[in-house]
């Protein structure tokens, strides 16, 4: 099978992005699947790229962070499905997130299949008539990294910082109040704290702030910790990953609340409308050591689940 991959989002420079890319691309050629091109999310006119190859059978769409409120990417992506289609292509969503679409909805049947990253975005694509399958996000295939600290080394709090600008300013200076170690998981946050008055001196005396480290430092620093506060996503999967107690703050689509009930954390407990409070943060932290073999048991399976949806992906082709 030769496969286009759309929304190739390294181009991001952020850690997690980097790491789903990657994680696609061993899986693909873990299980026979060629990737004969990748179009970056940054192109302004994906169609218009794909038109120009030929060299593939199947387009396969990296839903991340993008197929919601009927995004404009995701319109052009789901333009992209509907012409690959058209081609006699078999078109794949995977690693996705899908919530409060109508325009984006007609696209559904250019699908021949779609996984999506948690149950609540499944749900909704189902209720729709269309199938859904549950694996959990990319990185979970992500290597686990062991950390070693010295036996006398206190507590270590980590504070990963926010794709929404004010919230991580506000965990910014929570780090500074704290006292607490604040890491960046992309480079366009660093230009953006780097301009706030102050705050880039005072992370930096308080905080130990560094620009972004490379990805395998930044990993090391989530295993060496002991705690972990998490305004991204892919920051608290790769804290759970590495079965670190987590305080999450909401996103700006339902996928925390839904990675939480699958693993089978109430989704209440993830903080809202950015109301960060120390009671909150330590709250959800217990309760995730409490579900510590909940998440022990979904983290170990994950790489398994992500391997078979390539296999599947693979028997589609005739």
């Amino acid at each position: 099978m030769k496969v286009i991959l759309l929304n190739d989002t390294r181009s991001n420079q952020h850690v997690g992005c980097n790491l789903v890319v990657q994680n696609t691309l061993h899986s693909c050629k873990q299980v026979g699947i060629e990737i004969t091109s990748t179009i970056q999310n940054n192109i302004s006119d994906p169609l218009a790229e794909i038109q120009k190859l030929t060299d593939y059978n199947c387009l396969l769409i990296n839903g991340e962070g993008t197929m919601h409120h009927d995004r404009q990417l995701a319109k052009a992506f789901g333009k992209c499905a509907e012409w690959c289609k058209s081609q006699n292509k078999l078109v794949v969503l995977y690693n996705t997130v899908w919530q409060e679409n109508k325009i984006l909805n007609q696209y559904l049947r250019y699908f021949d299949a779609i996984y999506c990253r948690e149950s609540f975005s499944a749900r909704e694509i189902q209720e729709l008539g269309f199938q859904a399958k549950v694996v959990p996000d990319m990185v979970f295939s992500t290597p686990m990294t062991i950390g070693v600290k010295g036996s006398s080394e206190d507590s270590v709090i980590i504070i990963l910082d926010a794709v929404r600008k004010g919230l991580c300013y506000k965990l910014g200076w929570l780090a500074v109040r704290k006292r607490l170690r604040f890491f960046s998981m992309s480079n366009n946050n660093d230009v953006s704290i780097n301009k706030r008055f102050f705050l880039p001196y005072a992370l930096r005396f308080f905080s130990g702030y560094t620009q972004k480290l490379p990805d395998s430092k930044f990993i090391e620093q989530i295993s060496l910790s002991d705690k972990v506060i998490s305004g991204r996503f892919h920051g608290t999967c790769l804290a759970l990953l590495h079965f670190k107690p987590t305080a999450s703050i909401a996103s700006n689509t339902h996928k925390l609340e839904g990675l939480y009930y699958d693993i089978g954390l109430e989704p209440s407990i993830i903080i809202q409308n950015n109301k960060i409070d120390w009671d909150s943060i330590k709250s959800q932290w217990d309760a995730c050591d409490n579900a510590m073999d909940l998440i022990k048991t979904y983290t170990s399976s994950a790489p398994q689940k992500i391997l078979t949806m390539f296999q599947e992906i693979k028997t589609l082709e005739k």
